[in-house]
């Protein structure tokens, strides 16, 4: 009796890491793989609602009145763009497929990098093409086109190019009214370097050495440590219940041959115990983590309700699907080793008798 109330410590550290083990695998599953995001990414049509609603969200993101620090001057983009073309304007920079497909490439590298898979971050998505169509789409702006078309032609294109984006003249052979030609392809791949705060192409290297990134690289990698620490971390506390709760029934049993079946039984007990405390949590905490989600986050309404708050919900019922399978693999786990352990202390009792 002495001996299993000596136990209780050690039954304490194992239902604190027994939960904390079954949540990690529960992310590893969902949030921390690539294939999840990505597939949640597309059933909750997250790329067709940006796109179908740009006007909504660039008039929500926009300051309002009172807001804006020198309410006087008018916006950089004021009058360039009407709701109408806001979603040509965006489609003709990068189309659906194109915005889809590199965010998938991002997302393919940054999670295995962020987790330790991968030493070096493998991320290599090239921004020419949107730099170049912005240009593009830019000059189709008539007040734009205006004041190009009022500028002086330079001298020649190596004249334009020393320039170095500060423009005075307007490139000579550059048609403005054909963007498409051919002939315009050298000056738009040099006006496009002169767009200093997006690089060509997005990697390691130029994340670091981009004002617009750099800021946010450190952090990132600071981020990368701590969680590559708790991988590890993650790694070893499983060994450790594994571990644990093998000593656990082992001591509770008091003999090696009635410790598969204590051990069968504590993992029943708990896991059954866990899944109606996960449904139960479920029920009661999910309405107060969408309060809470909706009183502390700052995000434009369409952005935070049709985006973000649907993917939350989304994302949170995945975990909770993922868990109660996990409990109920181990359930089963915990069965089958059971029923193991009594028909072989059954066949024991059967032989110790006959003989």
């Amino acid at each position: 009796m002495l001996r299993k109330i000596s136990l209780i410590p050690f039954l304490i550290l194992f239902t604190l890491l027994l939960l904390a083990i079954l949540l990690a695998w529960g992310l590893k599953f969902t949030v921390l793989n690539p294939n999840f995001i990505k597939n949640e990414l597309k059933s909750q049509d997250v790329y067709n609602k940006v796109y179908t609603n740009l006007p909504l969200i660039a008039e929500q993101m926009m300051p309002k009145e009172g807001e804006r620090e020198n309410p006087e001057e008018p916006l950089p983009t004021e009058g360039l763009f009407t709701s109408q073309s806001t979603i040509t304007f965006a489609q003709n920079i990068i189309s659906k497929s194109d915005l889809e497909r590199k965010i998938e490439s991002a997302i393919d590298s940054l999670i295995p990098w962020f987790l330790g898979s991968d030493q070096k971050l493998a991320l290599d998505i090239s921004l020419k093409d949107i730099k170049i169509n912005l240009i593009k789409e830019l000059m189709k702006n008539p007040k734009i086109k205006e004041s190009a078309e009022a500028m002086p032609v330079c001298a020649d294109l190596a004249y334009f190019i020393s320039l170095k984006g500060n423009i005075t003249c307007r490139p000579p052979e550059f048609d403005l009214n054909n963007l498409d030609s051919p002939q315009n392809e050298v000056v738009l791949a040099e006006v496009s370097k002169m767009i200093k705060n997006i690089p060509d192409t997005l990697n390691a290297q130029t994340l670091n050495e981009t004002s617009n990134f750099s800021a946010g690289w450190q952090k990132a990698q600071d981020i990368r440590s701590k969680v590559v620490l708790g991988v590890r971390l993650f790694y070893l506390g499983t060994a450790v219940l594994i571990l644990l709760i093998f000593t656990v029934a082992w001591l509770w049993a008091g003999n090696l041959n009635k410790t598969p079946l204590v051990f069968g039984i504590f993992l029943a007990i708990y896991s059954s115990l866990y899944l109606i405390i996960i449904n139960i949590g479920w029920i009661i905490g999910f309405p107060q983590i969408l309060r809470l989600y909706d009183q502390k986050i700052n995000q434009p309404p369409f952005v935070k309700n049709e985006l973000i708050l649907p993917l939350i919900k989304d994302v949170l019922g995945k975990i909770r699907y993922t868990l109660n399978l996990e409990l109920a693999l181990v359930i089963l786990f915990s069965t089958v080793l059971i029923s193991i352990s009594l028909i072989v202390k059954k066949r024991s009792v059967k032989i110790e008798t006959s003989t």
